[in-house]
């Protein structure tokens, strides 16, 4: 059975996550000035690590493969980001 879990996005420029085989990220939204991830996924399915970049606005991406997730505001708009998913980092965990 699929459930819908979120994760909270750390203020660093690369993080990974500890996610599910096969999960599907819906949404990247704040919530009580605290930005979040919304993941679709299966609870009993093997533990699979992702690697995320936070980009500001105007901050220039590496150069590795990518896929975009979504961009939010903090501190009233002051701050935009935009988080990518890294393509072809994901690892099985034990």
């Amino acid at each position: 059975m699929q459930k819908i879990w979120k994760f909270s996005i750390p203020a660093k420029d690369t993080f990974d996550l500890v996610l599910k085989e096969g999960a599907q990220v819906l949404t990247v939204q704040v919530q009580e000035e605290e930005p979040y991830i919304w993941v679709l996924l299966d609870p009993d399915a093997p533990d699979e690590a992702a690697s995320f970049l936070l980009i500001p606005t105007g901050k220039a991406l590496p150069d590795v493969p990518v896929s975009y997730v979504g961009t939010f505001q903090v501190l009233e708009g002051a701050g935009v980001f935009h988080l990518f998913r890294q393509e072809g980092r994901e690892r099985h965990r034990d």
